[in-house]
């Protein structure tokens, strides 16, 4: 991988969270409230190969959402992730056509991007008192019996 690359990569899943965060947390801060969920990856804590710079900038992301939900939790606002597992994208289908998308298929399973829905809708819930956490979906079955 070159570096130019490897700076791609973590300016998109890392910097630009951290940049939208940035954005939004004033106005967070003097409405004393919000919530804001990011995606991460499993790959954060389990690493891939061929997938260096997605993992690390996955596990920066986990570390500064963390870090920053604790800073500000005293204004009553929530920081979490996601990590939807495998999702059957446009992109998903690109990279693992053929015997990669069987194989997926048959060890964790792969979802669809509604499967996040659920999750996503909770966490921006008040019923959703929790901040600096992982709604992690390691594993996907089929939503409905075809």
């Amino acid at each position: 991988m070159t570096a130019s690359e490897w700076e791609r990569v973590l300016r998109v899943n890392l910097d630009g969270v951290v940049w939208c965060y940035q954005a939004v947390i004033p106005g967070m801060v003097k409405r004393r409230r919000g919530s804001i969920i990011a995606f991460t990856s499993g790959l954060a804590s389990q690493g891939w190969p061929q997938a260096s710079a997605y993992a690390a900038s996955k596990a920066a992301l986990v570390a500064f959402v963390k870090s920053a939900a604790k800073e500000v939790a005293q204004h009553r606002i929530r920081f979490n992730l996601i990590a939807p597992g495998v999702i059957d994208t446009p992109q998903y289908r690109a990279a693992n056509a053929g015997a990669d998308d069987a194989r997926w298929r048959a060890s964790v399973g792969v979802g669809q991007p509604e499967d996040a829905v659920g999750p996503l809708l909770f966490l921006l819930s008040d019923a959703a008192t929790m901040t600096a956490s992982i709604i992690s979906r390691d594993f996907a079955y089929p939503a409905r019996d075809s």
